[in-house]
């Protein structure tokens, strides 16, 4: 469910493990979420939160899991042992799953179907999910608001690869 959201999201790691189960809205598919970079460098205190849309599938999946593991509205999506939370900004209570926790089981898993990935660990699921989204939409704009970019510039590049990379497709290679 982790890496599910991860990537059907383009979440970053302390995005997903902060997430609670009153942040879901099932009625119009979204996620109300912190975003984590700017948590980080906020002086004044928390931004405001997100709504982000999720895929009708993504929430489904997020409903199961929240009736299988019989959680509350206040209830941490991911639990576990966190003894101080890396992001003060969060004004948390303890009892969420840190982000060391969510890279070990995104690189159990990784390791279990042999996928080999150069240090980016789970934010290589954002990634991916960014890149697809540029290949479908070919709209820096959209993958600026799907990143949560501050800058459209952070969002072009993923588009300004996949044209490059169709360019030399089509001319059959750089000589």
């Amino acid at each position: 469910m982790l890496l599910s959201l991860c990537y059907n999201g383009a979440f970053r790691a302390c995005e997903v493990t902060h997430l609670r189960v009153k942040d879901f809205d099932f009625s119009a598919n979204k996620v109300s979420i912190v975003p984590a970079k700017k948590a980080r460098r906020s002086g004044a205190g928390l931004p405001p939160a997100v709504d982000y849309p999720l895929a009708e599938n993504a929430m489904a999946l997020a409903s199961k899991w929240i009736i299988l593991n019989e959680l509350g509205p206040q209830d941490w999506m991911f639990s576990g042992q966190v003894i101080r939370c890396k992001v003060v900004k969060y004004e948390c209570s303890l009892g969420h799953m840190s982000t060391r926790e969510a890279q070990r089981i995104f690189s159990e898993v990784a390791s279990r179907v042999g996928l080999k990935l150069q240090r980016r660990g789970i934010h290589s699921l954002k990634h991916a999910r960014l890149t697809e989204i540029a290949y479908k939409t070919r709209d820096p704009w959209f993958v600026k608001q799907a990143g949560r970019h501050e800058s459209i510039a952070m969002s072009d590049a993923y588009v300004a690869v996949l044209d490059l990379t169709e360019r030399i497709r089509k001319i059959g290679g750089i000589v």
